[in-house]
């Protein structure tokens, strides 16, 4: 079984846990880097992307790059609950159905594989 170590000596690993630390660090410092009151009315209205506004603004003249490091930490939240329920959700049954002796069909390790008696390969 792969170490996260191992994982990170490989490119791939190593480029994943930079975006995953560049979004945790914005979820976390976003709020505070933001050039606007994500919340404030302006009368700069559906602005293209310029040096004033990155992402440009909305139609209520929101400056959208704003909002987005705003909205971080929330959405950061919420994928982290949303991991947490799926692994409650899963694990606890998964351990119980091992724990019990129940984990496979009839004994087998396989049991019908897509209507199959074979294991798959």
């Amino acid at each position: 079984m792969r170490t996260i170590t191992d994982a990170l000596r490989t490119r791939a690993g190593a480029i994943a846990a930079i975006v995953l630390a560049a979004v945790l660090l914005l979820a976390v410092f976003g709020p505070f880097l933001a050039p606007y009151d994500p919340l404030k009315n302006s009368a700069e209205i559906l602005q293209p992307p310029s040096a004033a506004h990155w992402f440009g603004t909305d139609y209520l003249g929101r400056d959208v790059l704003s909002r987005v490091l705003g909205g971080a930490p929330r959405s950061v939240f919420t994928a982290f609950e949303a991991v947490g329920i799926a692994l409650v959700i899963g694990v606890v049954p998964g351990i119980t159905s091992v724990y019990l002796g129940r984990a496979s069909t009839n004994g087998s390790r396989c049991g019908s594989w897509m209507g199959s008696s074979r294991c798959p390969s």
